[in-house]
């Protein structure tokens, strides 16, 4: 059995997870939870964290650690608040597992990825389509992201 580790992709309103194998970093589970305009914080994170709790369920025994994008920059003070937020309740729900969890900045992922920081998104899925076979929609870049976050991690903590 193979040992894994979870990517995330946090963002108000998507949130992409992606549970990676450790050793061949093929995919296991890669999914974006979508949340409509006006979903309050409460529900987002119960939801958030009952999704994760469940992951965590079916892969306990597995799981090696937990990666995180973390944040540059925010439009404003407030949404950058909300993401600081929103990756402390994330953290928490591993530290309750005992699980390890580390975070990324975007321009670490990318560069551990895609061999240069400021790479583009487009150019990121291009790179996820050339080394590892995955392709990704332009509409699924937080999935794209997820897994991104969960090989570099990989990479740079494992």
């Amino acid at each position: 059995m193979e040992d894994l580790v979870i990517g995330i992709d946090p963002a108000l309103r998507n949130v992409g997870i992606a549970v990676v194998k450790v050793e061949s970093k093929q995919p296991v589970f890669i999914e974006r939870m979508k949340f409509r305009k006006g979903t309050t914080e409460q529900e987002r994170y119960r939801k958030v964290a009952k999704k994760l709790d469940k992951i965590v369920s079916w892969y306990y025994v597995q799981l090696k650690a937990v990666i995180i994008e973390s944040i540059l920059f925010a439009k404003n003070s407030a949404k950058l608040a909300e993401r600081m937020q929103l990756i402390g309740m994330l953290k928490w729900v591993f530290y309750n597992h005992g699980i390890p969890v580390y975070t990324l900045m975007p321009n670490q992922v990318k560069l551990v990825v895609a061999g240069k920081g400021n790479a583009t998104k487009d150019e990121l899925r291009e790179v996820l389509k050339h080394r590892f076979g995955l392709e990704f929609k332009k509409t699924e870049s937080d999935m794209a992201d997820a897994f991104a976050v969960a090989v570099a991690g990989i990479e740079k903590f494992l």
